[in-house]
């Protein structure tokens, strides 16, 4: 029989995530230890949730390094953990008067839903669309936003408050009654 080493996953840090093998032994989520022949190769691949990102191995042959796929050769019993952190989350919040803002995603369709939490780097686009009868679209305010343009892209890199701004218009029909004139002479 071929002699086998344990290869041990532990994992670390405020964010979250699953760390997988190739061959595909080890699903550390559910199993964090398994055994593989001595000196044979293998792939740890570390893969993170939503809100987190893969920071770092610690220990074993993977130790100190910082890409999600590590290979290496199996030649002792190893423990390795993989460290976990959280993304910077940022909040949108959309204020609307006059009629309806989305993002492409449908996160935010305000008016309703007029804020969404996003990972840093998120690129997010407002639209304006169905403005309210008797309004008008003018343009954005505030964040990453500005100009008339009814549709905004932009990278969330912070907490972004943003105004849809939309004037009311007035359709009222228009009369004008025209007097005679009068001169003095139509007096004598």
């Amino acid at each position: 029989f071929p002699s086998h080493d344990k290869m041990s996953i532990i994992k670390k840090g405020l964010g979250t995530g699953l760390v997988f093998s190739d061959p595909f032994c080890i699903n550390c989520g559910t199993i964090c230890t398994e055994n593989f022949a001595t000196n044979s190769t293998l792939s740890l691949i570390a893969s993170a949730n939503y809100f987190s990102k893969f920071s770092q191995w610690l220990g074993g042959s993977c130790n100190g390094s910082t890409i999600a796929d590590c290979i290496f050769s199996i030649t002792n019993t190893q423990s390795v953990t993989a460290v976990f952190d959280l993304l910077p989350i940022y909040r949108v919040m959309v204020f609307n008067a006059g009629g309806r803002v989305l993002t492409t995603d449908l996160s935010i369709d305000c008016p309703g839903i007029c804020s969404h939490y996003y990972v840093e780097n998120t690129i997010v686009t407002l639209s304006s669309v169905a403005p309210v009868s008797g309004y008008e679209f003018r343009g954005y305010v505030g964040g990453p936003c500005s100009g008339e343009n009814n549709v905004c892209t932009f990278y969330v890199t912070d907490n972004y408050d943003i105004s849809a701004v939309y004037i009311r218009y007035f359709n009222y029909p228009l009369t004008i009654n025209v007097s005679p004139i009068v001169s003095y002479r139509d007096w004598e």
